[in-house]
């Protein structure tokens, strides 16, 4: 199908009577062709975008957010354009992730943080500039949330130590063997 744009301008003459009409056509075919594709390819996007389990935003260099993928500490995602992403952290990790945010934009270069998030909540951060040209115009922020992680790693760390105060206070004797039979401690 083709899509125009008809324009229609009565023409009147020297007494006011209407003595014709100018006539515009503009071709939008391939405007519209354009439009959709640029639609259905920025579907596609925000589909894969809110399918993965992480944040993905995009912030400009105020630290205000100008995409984000899902919503945070109990906001929804569409009401959160333009507000600080600092507001949803806790002020140490705001400032941190403001000096870094800085740092990106003014070095080009991507950059890594853990930080607190919203509640007690733990986060793996990763700052990506987005370049146009040799400018960088916002950067992306890919943010993990670790706190799970980060508690079974404390959990078997507490573990290890209480084995080895056990294995190294043990009143018999004690030896710890590979699976070859080499012995690996006693």
């Amino acid at each position: 199908p083709a899509w125009l744009l008809l324009n229609i301008l009565p023409q009147r003459n020297a007494e006011g009577a209407l003595s014709g009409v100018l006539l515009s056509v503009t071709d939008l075919t391939s405007s519209r062709r354009m439009q959709t594709a640029l639609r259905e390819t920025e579907e596609r996007w925000f589909g894969l975008l809110s399918d993965i389990p992480d944040h993905v935003i995009s912030l400009d260099q105020e630290g205000r957010i100008l995409f984000i993928n899902r919503g945070i500490a109990g906001e929804e995602r569409g009401s959160l354009a333009g507000r600080l992403l600092g507001d949803f952290l806790p002020p140490k990790s705001a400032e941190v992730v403001k000096g870094l945010l800085g740092h990106v934009f003014h070095s080009a270069l991507a950059a890594e943080v853990e930080c607190h998030g919203p509640g007690d909540s733990q986060w793996s951060c990763r700052l990506n500039p987005v370049r146009r040209g040799e400018q960088v115009v916002a950067v992306f922020l890919f943010a993990q949330d670790v706190t799970r992680r980060r508690e079974v790693e404390q959990a078997l760390s507490e573990s290890e130590g209480r084995f080895q105060t056990a294995f190294d206070f043990s009143p018999v004797g004690m030896a710890l063997l590979s699976t070859d039979g080499r012995l690996l401690r006693a």
